[in-house]
């Protein structure tokens, strides 16, 4: 990852290289110990997911013979419409969802008859088609391109991927 720098201190070329030397291995540190957590990380998530699967499934055998006994009795579910236990409740609850055929059609529908609080347009700055457009010339209020120099360093990649595979492995 390219770092920019503004420090302008004079110093050696020898002592530059060494700067960056010393950062490089401090960045080799970063990634060998990112890699070391994040393969502890993936291990722990994996057991668990086995583990979640398990209770998920054992869950989802439950609740299909309930819902069987919930259907098998439709009268004890009348009234009152569900049953308290110690550990929740279960039983039937009437249920409603709003169903759209054609998104497109009604967005028309509501905006001719100025429904705007049925819907909402989401605006931004495009930044690239504004970039391009001051370059050409085009002048836009409050918009300018700055154009300047900074420093940067860049640790060779090459390393520090070595360095994330040798921790892995």
């Amino acid at each position: 990852m390219t770092k920019r720098l503004s420090d302008t201190r004079e110093m050696s070329r020898e002592k530059a290289d060494q700067l960056l030397q010393e950062i490089s291995d401090l960045e080799i540190q970063a990634v060998k110990k990112a890699a070391s957590s994040d393969a502890r990380i993936n291990k722990i998530k994996a057991e668990a997911k086995q583990e979640q699967e398990l209770i998920s499934a054992g869950i989802t055998v439950r609740a299909e013979q309930l819902k069987t006994y919930i259907l098998a009795h439709p009268d004890e579910f009348k009234k009152p419409r569900s049953r308290q236990t110690p550990f929740g409740r279960y039983g039937m609850r009437e249920t409603s969802g709003l169903e759209i055929d054609n998104e497109a059609e009604v967005l028309e529908f509501l905006k001719e008859n100025r429904m705007n609080t049925m819907f909402k347009i989401e605006e931004t700055v495009l930044k690239t088609p504004l970039r391009a457009a001051v370059k050409k010339g085009i002048k836009i209020p409050g918009v300018r391109i700055d154009i300047g120099e900074t420093t940067f360093y860049q640790v060779d990649k090459v390393l520090l991927a070595q360095a994330k595979k040798e921790t892995i492995s």
